[in-house]
């Protein structure tokens, strides 16, 4: 009876065709009454099985892991068929336009630093060295390179600084002192010019941080200390670093993408939640176990690295975590959450600070305006869709991994697509 369900369409047409065959040997061999009753009672019998028949109607879940929608032994009609048809056609098309919304927003943006790199040089013994020379080369420029689109900085030069107060100093002191006979300032003259001075000096770093998207400068991205003193990479390691190199580059992209959507309406530090980066680092690339299989699998959940319960390494993506230190303002975090979750599928998962007093920092040439300012440790998650990523993957991350390596294919049949 299993069999009939499952090819219930098929069985129905076998049956008019036979019906068409039967009545032609009828006509054409002579049959016998007793054979003629015989078959059309074989017929009845079978018309009526069919008639009987019960089956069950499934639509597949959206996510892995949630139970499909089904309709248990019902007997089978047209209009049924066709509404569950359409409905089964409209989730294909929803499920296919959300994979792409999904896979466009995680990559959007995303190029390699070094063509011909990845996944590996066409010619590796002949291109592995000159490729590797320009990673390396590459990567640090990158990042000066995505301090300036973020407009990140450090604070007012200090000899520019000290040259324009020295300036408006004399200014001052021509000022009062003029063509009158004594040329020496008055105690209280002296303490007017130094005042005024100081409402110069800190009018001057306002406009410094004003003139900033938020205080960064290369030194707070920990992987560039990575970069070999003499900047050769053996074979054995290339691929593993670069690509560990390039993905963090992609880590570090999204998070000052978060910083600038964060402070995009602030007109500068002194109102931005976000004033200032001392560090971004990055937890490894794959740093859970790694598996491969089929997405209809459901994906496991584990709490105990974060609220989200998202677990890295299964087919569909995996987890990198990082860590920012920064000066925030504590009274628009939620600014800050927004801007981390809109960036990309990033989620801010833990937040640990102190407060600080600015005016040490105001001695160093960092202004952060008067508001809650705390200095936070920010734990982020960041999520990434192997269906991109994989075509980037080097043989040796791969085989890290436990992914099928150039040719071979997951031997669950699955194609391993998100």
């Amino acid at each position: 009876m299993d069999f009939v369900k499952k090819n219930l369409l098929s069985i129905i047409a076998l049956v008019i065709g036979l019906a068409g065959l039967i009545g032609g040997w009828i006509v054409s061999s002579g049959m016998t009454k007793s054979q003629i009753d015989d078959v059309r009672q074989d017929a009845v019998s079978a018309a009526n099985s069919i008639n009987s028949l019960q089956v069950d109607y499934e639509l597949p879940a959206l996510r892995p892991g949630e139970e499909p929608w089904t309709l248990s032994r019902v007997t089978p009609n047209s209009r049924l068929t066709q509404l569950v048809g359409e409905q089964l056609a409209a989730l294909v098309a929803q499920s296919e336009e959300v994979r792409q919304a999904a896979i466009n927003h995680n990559s959007d943006g995303k190029t390699v630093l070094v063509d011909g790199l990845f996944p590996k040089p066409q010619n590796e013994e002949a291109e592995r060295i000159s490729l590797s020379a320009r990673m390396v080369e590459r990567w640090p420029a990158a990042h000066d390179e995505l301090l300036e689109r973020s407009n990140a900085g450090g604070p007012i030069d200090a000899q520019q600084m000290t040259s324009r107060l020295t300036t408006q100093r004399q200014q001052m002191v021509e000022q009062i002192l003029g063509s009158r006979a004594n040329q020496e300032l008055s105690p209280f003259e002296q303490q007017e010019i130094t005042s005024d001075l100081a409402k110069a000096r800190l009018s001057l770093l306002k406009n410094h941080a004003d003139s900033l998207n938020v205080f960064g400068e290369r030194d707070m991205f920990v992987k560039l200390n990575e970069i070999p003193a003499d900047g050769l990479v053996t074979r054995e390691r290339y691929q593993t670093l670069f690509w560990d190199w390039q993905h963090a580059y992609w880590v570090h992209e999204d998070i000052l993408e978060a910083v600038v959507k964060a402070n995009k309406s602030s007109n500068g530090v002194s109102n931005a939640p976000i004033k200032r980066i001392f560090s971004i680092s990055l937890d490894p690339a794959y740093n859970t176990e790694v598996t491969t299989g089929s997405l209809s699998q459901p994906i496991g959940e584990d709490y105990t690295q974060s609220f989200t319960g998202r677990v890295g390494g299964n087919p569909l993506f995996d987890v990198r975590y990082a860590t920012v230190e920064a000066i925030i303002d504590l009274s628009r975090l939620p600014e800050i959450e927004n801007a981390i979750s809109q960036a990309n599928f990033m989620t801010l998962i833990d937040l640990d600070y102190f407060e600080i007093n600015p005016d040490q920092d105001l001695r160093q040439g960092y202004y952060y305006g008067d508001q809650s300012l705390v200095r936070a440790q920010m734990r982020i998650e960041t999520v990434w869709l192997r269906s991109w990523i994989e075509q980037y993957l080097p043989p040796r991350v791969r085989e890290t991994m436990g992914l099928p390596v150039e040719n071979e294919t997951p031997d669950d049949g699955s194609d391993g697509q998100f």
